[in-house]
């Protein structure tokens, strides 16, 4: 486990808050590391103290390159109020025999990882099947591809890619699910 997590801003890390928790990455020009206090926080705060680190620094480039900040407050406003959690639904699909659908809904954890979920309804809406949670990319640019993955191999056995730049066979994880639903 590591115990900094960092992100590479083209521009120096100079003058920083007192207290900021983040610290320069010598090995990393323009890198940072959260500091590794910030991953004791709360998923909650943890969440927060990062989303801090990266509004600081887009405002400070903001205002360098003479952009708007408005749409950068606003972003960070509704990270807020969405709880700081990103939450993406795939486009459903429907069964062979049209009376199922299957969607995948997609998250990044509070330690940043992403996180694939099948999901399984009937044709009024009514949950059948509710899988658990399946590592996947922690991009939410490859959530699409995952979507686009989900297949139906027969009425009631659903297929996807939950790592879908991937080949498979990886043996350290699986890439690709295959769920047979109960009758």
């Amino acid at each position: 486990m590591s115990d900094t997590w960092w992100v590479r801003f083209s521009e120096p890390l100079d003058g920083l808050p007192a207290g900021f928790p983040c610290e320069p990455k010598l090995n990393a020009p323009g890198g940072f590391g959260l500091a590794a206090a910030i991953l004791d926080l709360p998923d909650r705060r943890r969440r927060l103290a990062t989303l801090d680190v990266v509004q600081y620094h887009l405002m400070r480039m903001a205002a360098s390159e003479g952009w708007a900040t408005a749409p950068l407050e606003a972003a960070y406003r509704a990270c807020v109020a969405d709880d700081l959690v990103l939450h993406l639904v795939s486009k459903p699909k429907a069964s062979p025999d049209r009376r199922l659908k299957a969607f995948v809904a997609y998250t990044i954890d509070g330690n940043g990882d992403g996180r694939t979920t099948l999901h399984v309804e009937d044709r009024s809406g009514a949950p059948v099947y509710e899988g658990e949670a399946w590592e996947s990319p922690c991009e939410s640019d490859a959530f699409a591809q995952i979507g686009r993955s989900l297949r139906w191999l027969g009425p009631r056995t659903v297929n996807v890619f939950t790592w879908p730049t991937v080949p498979p066979p990886k043996k350290d994880f699986q890439v690709e699910q295959t769920v047979e639903l109960p009758s």
